[in-house]
């Protein structure tokens, strides 16, 4: 076998020598899905699971910052909850495997369209028992 590696003699000796073809496949596949699945109903999707996590924060008595009038909704919810600090309540949920992220006094959730509506029910479930 020949081992040699011969290094251009120009500054094109310092690109990256390997494609990143984990990456790549993980890409197609997740292309592949969405065109399988739609962006139509990826997007309807995750409308409505934010709807839910929404519904279920604001019964809790929850502050969002962000509108969701229209089209001014986003697939990641930020929220507060009065009264709790929200490293507390991250932690919290973290110990129950909810998965949220903590950004300065906001958590945020981001359930993009593959959840179901069980993983709301154990958001809301952790929520209330912090009460």
């Amino acid at each position: 076998m020949n081992f040699e590696l011969p290094l251009w003699a120009d500054a094109r000796r310092f690109e990256p020598g390997i494609l990143n073809y984990t990456g790549l496949v993980g890409l197609t596949a997740a292309i592949d899905l969405f065109e399988r699945v739609g962006m139509t109903a990826v997007s309807e999707r995750i409308r409505e699971l934010t709807d839910l996590d929404v519904e279920g924060l604001r019964s809790r008595g929850a502050r969002l910052p962000s509108s969701r009038a229209g089209e001014d909704w986003s697939g990641a919810v930020s929220f507060q909850i009065p009264g709790r600090d929200p490293a507390e309540v991250h932690r919290a949920l973290k110990d129950e495997d909810v998965v949220v992220s903590l950004r300065g006094n906001l958590l945020r959730i981001s359930p993009h369209f593959y959840p179901d509506e069980g993983d709301i029910e154990q958001l809301r479930k952790v929520l209330d028992r912090l009460d």
